[in-house]
Order: C-alpha cells, then sequence, then structure tokens
C-alpha cells in the first residue's frame, strides 16, 4: 500500500481540534488507507493507536484545541471552519411532538461532487427520529419536545477534508393534544388526599398551579402531584398554568384543574351510642381469633353508619368454634334484619343455638357411629351419597329448625312480638379429609353469602340463600314460618363441597357483601374474589398473629373507597397460616 506523505499527515493532524493541553482521547472511524498509511508516521512521533472494537482510539499529548462532546472519553474531529463550504450556522424547520417531520438535505447548494458516509451526530437524543443517509432526509415522529444541537459530518470523495454543518433541531409541544380540563379524583374534607395530575411529563414544561392554596392543598410540578389536606368543602376549579421556552418565542397556556371536595364524614353522619336503658344491649363491635390447626380464623362485627347516626345497636353477630377432639370447623353468621326492634338479639341467639346445637349432634354422631370419615364424606355410591345428605339434613337443617323454635320461645318469655327477632343466617361445617382436601358443607338463608375460593387454580364455590322468595321480593329470615312448614325446601337449601384447597372461606353479611361486591365487582367473578382476597391479605394478614382480628376489625370499618358502609358489617374468614 502506498504511503501517506508528510504533507497529508500534517494536512490531516492540522484538521485536528483538541483542547485542555495534554492527553486527550479521539475516536475516529480510519479507513484502511488512512489508517495503514498513517500509522508509521504516528509511531514515529510519539502517536499511538489502541483498536477498541471497529474503532480506533488515538492518544496523543500536543498543544491544539478541540471540540469534546459531553460524552467521556470521545471527542468529535473536526476541519476548521474556514475549510468547510458549509455556513457557520444553518436553520431547520422546527418540528411537533407526535407529528410526521420530513426534511431533505440539499448538499448541491454547497459543493458538487460524491459524499461519503455522511451522518448526523447527535440525532440519538431524539426519540422518534431517524438519519436516511440513501437519500439525506431527517424524517420521523419526534416523541418529546426539545432543543437539540447537531452536526452534519460530509466526507468529500476528492479529499480527505470532513465538512461539518452545525444546526439545532428543534421540537415544539404540540399544545393541541392538551386537554383544557382535568377532573380530579374526589377530596374529602380533612382526609390526606394525594392525586397526580395526569399529563405527559414528556413535555417538559414549567408548570404553576394557582388557586390550590384556598382549599389547603398544594402542588408538586417535579412529580405531577395535587397533595395536602382539605379543609373546605365543595367544587373547586384551579388554573394549571404551563411553559415552555422555544428559540424564539415562549409557548405557553393553562389547564382548568377541577376538583369536588365532599364534606368529612362525620359532618355527614353521627355516631350516635344507643340508649343504655334499652332491652337486651350489645357491644357496638366485636372481633374474635381461634388458632385452629393449620389454619386461622378470624371473625369481626361493627355498626353500620345508618345504626351510628340513628343511635341504634349493632344487628348482627356470628359465633365461630373449633373442636380440636373432632376436626370439625363451625362458623355461624347472622345479619339482623333493620326493621325488627329487637334483631340484635335474634341474631345472637341464632347463631349460639346453632353453633350449639351442630357441635352436639356432631359428637352424638360420630359417637354412635364408627366412620371412615373420609369415605363417609365422599360417598362412591348412591348409598354412600344418601347417608351423607341424611347426615347434613341431621346436622345443619335441625340447628335452622331448633334455632327457629328457640327464638320463639325466647320472644314468648319476654312477651314480645316474635317476628321483632328478625334476623337472617348463614351455617358452615368445614372437615378436613386425612389424605387431602376438605369437606364443606353449609346454608344461607337472608341477605349475605358464604364463599369458598382458591386464588392459585381460580375456583370459587358460593353458598347463598337459594329459597323462594317472598310476595314482595324480599328474602326470608330466620322468624319465618318456611322454616318450620317447608322442612324439604331447607334440606334441598343445603349445599356441600369437596376442595383440594382453599385460600380462604368466607362468611359475610349482607351489609359486609354490599361494600365489597358491586358495580363490575361481580360475587361470582373469580376476578373479584382474588381482588377480595388481596385486599384481605394487604389490609389484615399484613398484621402479627395475635393482632389478626383487630386488623379486621379495622379493615370493615371501610372497606371500599368507592361506597359508604351503611349497614352493619360482618365477616368472618378462615385461611392457611401460611397465606393460601
Amino acid at each position: 500500500m502506498e504511503a501517506v506523505s508528510d504533507e497529508q499527515v500534517q494536512k490531516w493532524l492540522d484538521q485536528l481540534d483538541i483542547i485542555n493541553q495534554g492527553r486527550v482521547r479521539y475516536l475516529e472511524n480510519l479507513t484502511d488507507f488512512l489508517y495503514e498509511g498513517l500509522r508509521p508516521k504516528l509511531i514515529q512521533d510519539g502517536l499511538l493507536f489502541k483498536p477498541e472494537g471497529e474503532t480506533e482510539v488515538l492518544e496523543e499529548q500536543v498543544e491544539r484545541t478541540a471540540l469534546i462532546t459531553e460524552t467521556p472519553g470521545k471527542a468529535i474531529t473536526t476541519p476548521k471552519a474556514r475549510n468547510s463550504p458549509f455556513p457557520e450556522s444553518f436553520e431547520l424547520p422546527h418540528a411537533t411532538v407526535g407529528k410526521l417531520y420530513n426534511y431533505t438535505f440539499e448538499l448541491e447548494k454547497f459543493y458538487n461532487g460524491h459524499i461519503l458516509s455522511p451522518e448526523v451526530e447527535g440525532l440519538e437524543g431524539v426519540r422518534g427520529m431517524e438519519f436516511s443517509v440513501s437519500d439525506m432526509v431527517l424524517k420521523g415522529k419526534p416523541k418529546e419536545p426539545g432543543i437539540y444541537d447537531m452536526i452534519l459530518i460530509c466526507l468529500r470523495e476528492d479529499q480527505m477534508d470532513r465538512d461539518v454543518m452545525r444546526f439545532q433541531f428543534v421540537v415544539e409541544p404540540d399544545l393541541s393534544a392538551l386537554p383544557a380540563s382535568i377532573e380530579m379524583p374526589l377530596a374529602r374534607v380533612d382526609d390526606d388526599y394525594q392525586e397526580v395530575v395526569k399529563l405527559d411529563r414528556s413535555y417538559k414544561f414549567n408548570f404553576q398551579l394557582e388557586g390550590a392554596a384556598e382549599t389547603g392543598l398544594e402542588f408538586d410540578s417535579d412529580n405531577m402531584l395535587l397533595l395536602g389536606t382539605p379543609t373546605r368543602a365543595g367544587e373547586f376549579e384551579f388554573t394549571l398554568h404551563f411553559s415552555w421556552e422555544g428559540m424564539r418565542k415562549q409557548m405557553q397556556g393553562s389547564i382548568q384543574i377541577i376538583l369536588k371536595v365532599e364534606e368529612a364524614k362525620e359532618s355527614f353522619w353521627k355516631n350516635v351510642f344507643p340508649d343504655s336503658n334499652s332491652r337486651f344491649p350489645k357491644p357496638l363491635e366485636e372481633q374474635k381469633l381461634i388458632d385452629a390447626h393449620a389454619h386461622w380464623i378470624i371473625g369481626a362485627s361493627r355498626r353500620g353508619l345508618r345504626h351510628m347516626h340513628l343511635g341504634l345497636h349493632r344487628e348482627d353477630d356470628f359465633q365461630m368454634r373449633f373442636s380440636k377432639s373432632l376436626g370439625w370447623t363451625i362458623i355461624a353468621v347472622a345479619d339482623g334484619h333493620i326493621d325488627a326492634g329487637y334483631a340484635r338479639k335474634g341474631s345472637e341467639l341464632a347463631t349460639k343455638v346453632a353453633e350449639q346445637v351442630v357441635l352436639k349432634r356432631l359428637e352424638d354422631y360420630f359417637s354412635k357411629n364408627k366412620v371412615e370419615m373420609d369415605s363417609f364424606l365422599i360417598p362412591k355410591n348412591e348409598e354412600g351419597e344418601i347417608k351423607l345428605k341424611a347426615f347434613l339434613n341431621h346436622i345443619l337443617t335441625t340447628a335452622i329448625y331448633n334455632a327457629f323454635l328457640y327464638i320463639k320461645r325466647f320472644a314468648e318469655s319476654e312477651s314480645l312480638n316474635f317476628k321483632d327477632f328478625g334476623t337472617s343466617m348463614k351455617l358452615l361445617i368445614c372437615y378436613p379429609l386425612a389424605k387431602k382436601g376438605f369437606f364443606i358443607a353449609g346454608t344461607s338463608i337472608g341477605e349475605g353469602m358464604i364463599g369458598i375460593y382458591h386464588d392459585k387454580t381460580h375456583k370459587l364455590h358460593l353458598i347463598q340463600d337459594s329459597l323462594p322468595v317472598n310476595e314482595d321480593g324480599s328474602r326470608h329470615l330466620m322468624t319465618d314460618s318456611i322454616i318450620t312448614e317447608k322442612t324439604s325446601l331447607l334440606n334441598n337449601n343445603l349445599h356441600w363441597f369437596f376442595v383440594e384447597d382453599f385460600s380462604i372461606i368466607t362468611l359475610m353479611s349482607g351489609g359486609m357483601q354490599d361494600v365489597l361486591f358491586f358495580g363490575d365487582h361481580k360475587v361470582d367473578s373469580p376476578k373479584s374474589w382474588s381482588h377480595y382476597w388481596q385486599l384481605l391479605k394487604k389490609q389484615v394478614m399484613y398484621s402479627k398473629n395475635d393482632q389478626y382480628s383487630q386488623s379486621l376489625l379495622n379493615w370493615i370499618e371501610n372497606p371500599s373507597e368507592n361506597k359508604e358502609a351503611f349497614e352493619d358489617r360482618t365477616l368472618v374468614i378462615m385461611t392457611r397460616k401460611t397465606g393460601g
């Protein structure tokens, strides 16, 4: 290969601008010709090439000036301006975010001849844009605004000179894409508030919010957050001013931020205590926790907003038991009817009597009938199924029937109307099988329901009232005559399942069901139950074991941000200690 003359080498070195007197590093793409031709001369003059992949690094220690980029260890070698046919500065038409941009560099205006390896330095910082070498076109849809410094570099075919043209590429925001107003999520007086103002942050605006301070709120422009504690109720409009500094003009405008602030809860609902002299007083709330070997059984009950406001007693009740000797779990939940004057006592009696009857009948049955539990609870033939159904009728239906009779006798002993003790009822029994899985059976009368859900398989079993409704469309209560007159209907209202595993068994009152399963959260949707289970784990199961019941009681005070809990809420859950 022909050697490069001293004059050519010197001409090339003269075109290098090097700053910072001393050691400077350069990245220079060299053709084989330049590399092979310059190498001997550079080595002779104390300069050294070190390969880095496909790029050669030139290190030298001389007193010259250079243009260095902000990237550490990288410099752009550029010829002096006087040797370039390009103008010292060049302005491109401005681009707009999200809109197609297309600009062709017409280099023939500056010189004739073929151009080798044209490239645009600095384009990598502009998302959505590219440079087409074949037709010298800068094109694309820029994704965010900015003012970008760029350099067009060309190598002419007839000489070693690298001509450069410096220019700024300006991308302006698209103001037409901005909304005229933004409605923020609902706020409430005295409740902490923190919500994102949903605007595209890539616009790189300067923001300033006017008017929010008067309501106790402030605006964090770095994180686009409206936050604080509202001090007064009403519907407010704040003005969000924005601006963007371009090269020759400032783009600015405003967006209305709409926020509705409700009165504080206590302004809506009073917390009135029941008359201390009323008959059958009852605690306003209750909680309980049972260690059932591999499971926790957790229960909680409290008054609803309407009961608090009117000074009514808590109408709901629950009972739960784990028999260590038998291995059976028994859970009962009753939802007292608000229009029944002594529903609070009716729900108490219903759950206590039913739980006691079930326990006694289980003890009696299995002391008199020695059975292999797994084969008995999972029958393999018709005879076995008949025995199992008779067993469930004997246990569950009889418990409902006895609870009805007991409430009736109690009302008569107090010279009160039996109907004033109206309450619904959910009753469940559960047994862990020896080999694998669980036998679960239950019945439901009136509002509320029983659910068995496994989050890994998304399997869901529901036990809800299947009795015919009253003429007015309402559900039956434990004080209705159907309990004693239609025993066959009660037997058909029994449900039982064999499940391999479960994340949660839950019994809930109607008031609890209303605030958990509404709108898109359908009660028969495994997706809704997965959401419910995740809430329980986050709000209840995060605490220490001995605090589970208190955490559950706290959570059911306001389990949904989107729906007020008007009625009493009672919830009993059974879940694995490992979290299901």
